[in-house]
């Protein structure tokens, strides 16, 4: 069973056991089920997450009843049909305008329309992956929707809502990620589900990075993973050692040895040695039974920086 699904069906089971939950879910989902169908928010929807009803006190903060209830009534929100993006953020910027955060939209909407729309999750943000940087709120939290439905298009979870509460299932059991066995199971497949590592390799910023110099790159590498920086040192290398082969007019024949192309190098002859101790790091950095030492690696991505220093040298003279 996809992890999606279990963790699910761990928060269903907490919401049946209701001590353990700050919010009745369940009575909330069926005072609200009309108004996608009437379009009709009334008194008695703000109220019921204006008072301690149906949660427990100060699970949001939500404006008085006072502050918010005619304005709200008064928004149009018109939440009987899909609407398209524009009209979306139109939706959320008209609540936003009346109840202040992303937070107190995304409860609202949630109980509302749980098909299409999920809390806005900072627990989920900043612990699992973070969203998609946008120009204005709306855009923010449309973002973060769309990331939900689509991780729940592929655990087979229909409503956007229910990826919200699964993940936050997994968060709240995180004291016991190490210790439940049923608990580090679930976490150990968030953590290896192609989508979630694709989707934190996409927030973290690191992507960007590999449309530098190789040698740039293996340089930023070497304090995070020495092995990735050896594949892109061992690049630096050979892109050094062919320029300089160029610049002399010499035949490419890329069909010989590393270690030969450098010999036709006389400045590199005293460097063989070294050339040839760099070039077999980066060979084990690429082969996967391969196990260069970080002190090898390094040795060879400061013999790169050497070389490209001392190249970069010359050509100024």
């Amino acid at each position: 069973m996809h992890y999606l699904l279990r963790s699910l069906n761990r928060y269903r089971e907490a919401v049946n056991r209701k001590s353990d939950m700050r919010v009745d879910v369940d009575s909330l989902e069926e005072l609200f089920r009309a108004v996608t169908t009437t379009a009709d928010l009334s008194p008695e929807h703000i109220e019921a997450l204006s008072t301690n009803r149906y949660m427990k006190a100060n699970f949001f903060s939500f404006p008085s009843v006072a502050t918010c209830l005619d304005p709200l009534r008064d928004l149009a929100l018109d939440m009987r049909a899909s609407l398209a993006v524009v009209d979306e953020k139109r939706r959320i910027s008209r609540l936003l305008r009346v109840i202040g955060t992303l937070e107190n939209a995304g409860i609202l909407l949630s109980f509302v329309d749980p098909v299409n729309y999920c809390m806005f999750s900072g627990y989920i943000v900043t612990s699992f992956f973070p969203v998609r940087p946008q120009g204005t709120l709306e855009e923010t939290y449309l973002a973060f929707r769309d990331d939900l439905r689509h991780l729940g298009s592929v655990a087979g979870i229909r409503r956007v809502t229910d990826v919200d509460r699964a993940l936050c299932a997994l968060w709240m059991e995180r004291t016991h990620w190490e210790t439940d066995v049923q608990v580090k199971a679930i976490k150990k497949q968030f953590d290896k589900d192609p989508e979630i590592m694709r989707l934190r390799l996409e927030r973290s910023g690191v992507l960007p990075l590999f449309r530098k110099d190789p040698l740039a790159v293996a340089e930023e590498l070497l304090e995070f993973n020495h092995r990735v920086a050896g594949k892109f040192g061992r690049e630096a290398l050979e892109a050094i050692v062919y320029d300089r082969r160029d610049k002399r007019r010499l035949n490419p024949c890329y069909e010989a040895r590393f270690l030969d192309k450098c010999r036709d190098l006389p400045e590199l002859t005293d460097l063989c040695g070294e050339l040839n101790s760099a070039w077999r790091t980066g060979s084990e950095c690429i082969h996967p039974r391969g196990r260069p030492s970080e002190r090898a690696v390094r040795k060879l991505v400061t013999l790169a920086r050497r070389l490209r220093d001392k190249s970069l040298g010359s050509t100024r003279s």
